[in-house]
This record gives C-alpha cells, structure tokens and sequence, in this order.
C-alpha cells in the first residue's frame, strides 16, 4: 500500500469510524485537549529556541528572523484555540487553521500553517483521531505545506515534513499505539532529516548550517512528545556551536518586542568625568537617537530608549542628572495614528504598505499609504496587513510587501481579504517607493496595477549591512562585521570601509550608465558621514547623480536603489 493510499484510507476511516467513540479521547487516541497541547508546547519550545533557530540565517545579515516568525505564527494559533470552547478534535483544529492562516509571517510561518491547515482538513469532522489517523494528517500536512510553495526545494522545512510525516507512517506499521510515541518517531525523523538539510542544499552547506525552518520544526514535534509525556517542552533546548552557525544574535529576537519609538528622554548631566565625544558613544550604547550638546561643565542630552533606566544609569555614574523629562512617544504615535485612521476618506484606490523606520515610514504615510511597521527580523501577521486594508478605507487596496519574507504573507492575505485586494510583489523598500511614485489614482484598478509591476521591476536594489557572524557566502568568506553589499539579493562586495562597498555595488548595479542612485540611510549613520560618503563616491564616478532619504531603518546602513 502506498503512502498516499494509507493517508486517504487513514482520512477516510476518521471520518466514518471516530465519532462512534465518543467525546473523550483515551491513551490511544488523539483528540482536541491533544492538539491544544501540541500547539502550546510549540509555542513554549520555540520561545525558548528562537534565538538559536534564528541564527541558522544562511546569510549573516540581521533579517534571521525564522525562529520569530515561527513562534509568533503559533502565539496567534493558540490565542485562537483558546477562543474556541469545544473540545472535539474538529472544532479545535478548525480553530487552528484559522489562527494559522492570520498569525502566519515570514516563508517559515507560512509554510507551518500550511502543514497545520493541511492536518485540520484531515481532522474535519472528527471527535478524536487513531494513531494511524494522526500519522495520515501529518501526511496531509505535508503535502498542504508542498502545494503551497511553488517551486518547492528540497534541504528546507518542506524536507523535513515530508521525512516525519514518513517516519510516523513507518511507526504506524511497526504497531505505535499512543499519539506520544507517534510524535516521538516524528520527531526522530525530522531531527535526522535536519542534519542532513546540508548535504541536500548548497547554500546550507557553504554557509555551515542546518535549515533553520526545519529546526524550528522538529522542535514542535519533539515539545508535542515530551508535553503528551507530562514533561515541560520548555526545557528543551539546542545549541548552535559558533563554529556551525555563528554568533547566536539577542538582537534577532528583541527587536521584535522592542518598542521602535519608545522614550524620549531629556536631561542635563553637570561635572562631566568624561568629554562629551565619549558620553554620546556611551548614551549610543544603550539608546538611539542621541544628541548631545554642551560641554563637560554642562550638557544637555536627547536619547531614545525602550526603557529609560538603562540610559539613566549610565548618565549618573558621569555626571550629576538634572531636569529630567521623559515621554513615551509610543503613546503619542498610536494616539497619532488612531487620529489619522479616523479622518481618513474613503477612497477609490488604497496601498498598504510594510515599512519599519521613522523616515521610510513618513515618507510612505505622505504618499498616501497606510504603514504597516515591518521588514527585516519583524515580519507582520496576515491579520495585521488585513487590518490595515481595512484602515485604507477603499474600493481596492494594493498591498505592498517591501520584504522578500513579506510578498507569501501578502499572498496569503488575499484568501482572508472581506474587501477586494491586491497584491504588487514589492521585494524592497526602493521597489515600494518607485511603485508608489508610479500610482496614478485616476486610472483603473487593472492600469494602476499594471504601472505599479511595471516601475517595481525597472529598479535594481541593494543594501549595505555589517554581517553579525562569519560565514561563506556564495563561496566569498565574509568575516564577522564586514561589511557587505548585496544587490538584488545576491553579494556583490565585501570590505571593510563604507564608500568602497558602495562604490563596488553601484558599479555591479550599472549605475555608472544609470541616471539616479538613491541612498535611504540608517543604522545608526550620522547626516555627516552620509554626506562624506557621497562626496567620496562621486569622486569614483562623477557623472553619478545621488540622492540621500534619511530611512532611519535599523540594522541597515544603506537601502539602495539604482534607476
């Protein structure tokens, strides 16, 4: 009998003989109080892991974000399971799929609500599960999580669903009797499928790591084994030696719950024991935005902070603090932003757009898009795009996704949009500016999307970043925070100094023929440097014409598009 063949009798049987047994689920089946615990126990393993899966980034950039997306795809699911008051296996698993679909972000949580739609249409209809049915549903998760994905690659999560979907089936045949054992073989499967992720996959292999969504994966099957165990999935934990993966980034995961505006904290610092060059590294360290003027008789400082007692620490251990102000800006901008959904009118034609930066997000707000905060290590929700379609207030919304990690989520949307959407692939912020640029309200929906595609594709895009750890990429050794300009996704150059990196990215983009190149700046760069940096770089190619936008992006120095 073939796998397919065991999957649809296995589907076929839940359907006819399960309800017969009753509401509750004994030791061999797995009924609706076991499937919340899976999802709990997910979500318990990968908070505590998603640092670690997030390092397995294949490129050493800070956009490593597989761990986060995963977790906070599954803290959506659970908050929609724990909605849902029925205890039958169909009632909770159709809750399931739903919190999957709106909690979905990011490729890797597009892929696991997949798998988790896929088994909840096999669990329809269903009080309780057999083993052999559960193995059939993974099977069908499986084969969701393919279907959805194009141009499916093996070496990634897909692998190893496929690999402990296979596994559980081969439990099933040698007699596993219990839910508990089936997801430990599962698990046993996909931790071997993961090792074996580099051998299947180049960019694995060169870059010294395991799949990352696969990880994550097997992480939510072997926390599923040990919950159903009477074990606390939370104390299961892996380790990414930095020889294999790298630095493991906290960065990664806090610039998820970091608050981007934050405190705005004000104060005067007299008797300084320290020049004020070096009070600004050191507030640097501990805020953003700082500004300090003054001298060490009397300074006045800015700062901005997620929490002001870090900040506050440091100024008294350097000086006497004095009229002291703080104000949480975050606040203000939902009061802001609350005003602005209020008064918008209803329109024609609406965007949404996916941003994250003081600058870019302004920018497109006065282009006339509703801001949806994210990109690189913070990727949005399906719900929260469809919110903000809502926000748009219009006949049709453009959704555009900036983001490679984004355009899935996008796609996804349009399947739960009540109001009609769609969706122009944006794969970068520059990519997102020029469709913008192209929108002509007065046209129709078809013309307006068609002009958008077009001015999309005609820019070449690039960043310049500081890798976070050493890795080989394709096939170049990139050493730990060297800085490194790729185009289009692909690395270009390699360096240690910022004009030459650029210098080198807009040659490889064609920009000594091309007309404009725009910088959006941010990460920490100053309005000076940006300005030696273009100075310098004209002085490569003096026929360049150059504009700077100041994007305030984290992590990123430059966002960069070539026209």
């Amino acid at each position: 009998m073939t796998r397919e063949t065991r999957r649809d009798a296995a589907a076929s049987g839940a359907r006819k003989r399960t309800p017969t047994s009753g509401g509750s689920s004994g030791p061999s089946l797995f009924g609706g109080d076991e499937l919340r615990r899976f999802c709990q126990a997910s979500v318990a393993v990968l908070e505590r892991n998603a640092d670690a899966i997030n390092a397995l980034n294949v490129y050493p950039v800070p956009d490593g974000d597989t761990g986060t997306n995963m977790t906070l795809t599954m803290r959506t699911v659970c908050d929609e399971i724990g909605k849902c008051q029925e205890t039958h296996l169909d009632a909770v698993a159709q809750a399931m799929a739903r919190g999957a679909l709106l909690g979905a972000r990011g490729n890797s949580g597009i892929i696991a609500s997949q798998f988790l739609r896929g088994m909840a249409r096999c669990f329809s209809g269903m009080r309780a599960a057999s083993v052999a049915e559960l193995a059939g549903a993974f099977a069908d998760g499986s084969a969701s999580a393919y279907k959805a994905v194009g141009n499916p690659v093996e070496g990634t999560m897909l692998t190893v669903m496929r690999q402990a979907a296979q596994s559980a089936e081969r439990a099933v045949a040698r007699g596993a009797d219990n839910p508990q054992r089936l997801f430990q073989s599962a698990w046993r499967g996909a931790a071997v499928s993961v090792r074996k992720t580099p051998q299947l996959l180049a960019v694995l292999r060169q870059a010294g790591v395991v799949d990352a969504g696969g990880q994550g994966f097997a992480l939510m099957l072997k926390a599923a084994a040990l919950s159903l165990r009477g074990e606390d999935p939370a104390a299961f934990r892996i380790k990414v030696s930095a020889g294999a993966a790298g630095r493991v980034n906290e960065a990664f995961l806090s610039a998820v719950d970091e608050e981007y505006f934050g405190n705005c904290i004000q104060f005067t610092l007299e008797g300084l024991t320290m020049s004020v060059d070096e009070l600004r590294a050191g507030l640097a360290r501990v805020g953003k935005s700082v500004v300090v003027i003054g001298d060490e008789q009397l300074a006045k400082v800015h700062v901005h902070s997620a929490a002001p007692e870090p900040v506050l620490a440091y100024a008294g251990g350097v000086g006497v603090l004095d009229r002291l102000k703080v104000e949480n800006i975050d606040a203000q901008h939902v009061e802001f932003a609350a005003a602005r959904r209020a008064e918008r009118p209803r329109a024609i034609v609406g965007v949404v757009a996916v941003a994250w930066g003081a600058g870019l997000e302004k920018l497109f707000s006065e282009m006339g898009a509703v801001v949806v905060r994210g990109g690189q290590t913070m990727n949005p929700s399906v719900q929260q795009l469809l919110d903000a379609v809502a926000e748009a207030n219009a006949d049709v919304t453009v959704l555009l996704p900036n983001n490679p990690n984004v355009v899935r989520t996008a796609q996804q949307a349009l399947e739960f949009a009540q109001l009609p959407l769609r969706v122009v692939p944006t794969r970068s912020l520059p990519q997102g500016v020029a469709a913008m640029l192209a929108l002509n309200p007065e046209q129709g929906v078809e013309s307006i999307v068609a002009a958008m595609e077009r001015a999309r594709a005609f820019v070449n895009s690039g960043e310049v970043v500081a890798s976070v750890r050493a890795s080989t990429v394709d096939g170049v050794q990139v050493p730990e925070g060297a800085l490194m300009a790729l185009l289009d996704d692909k690395l270009v150059a390699v360096g240690s100094e910022r004009v030459d990196v650029l210098h080198r990215l807009a040659v490889a983009a064609g920009a000594s023929d091309r007309s404009l190149l725009t910088l959006y700046w941010g990460g920490g760069l100053t309005a000076d440097a940006v300005r030696a940096d273009v100075d310098a770089l004209k002085q490569r190619i003096p026929s360049l014409a150059v504009e700077t936008v100041e994007g305030g992006q984290p992590h990123y120095l430059y966002l960069v598009a070539v026209e």
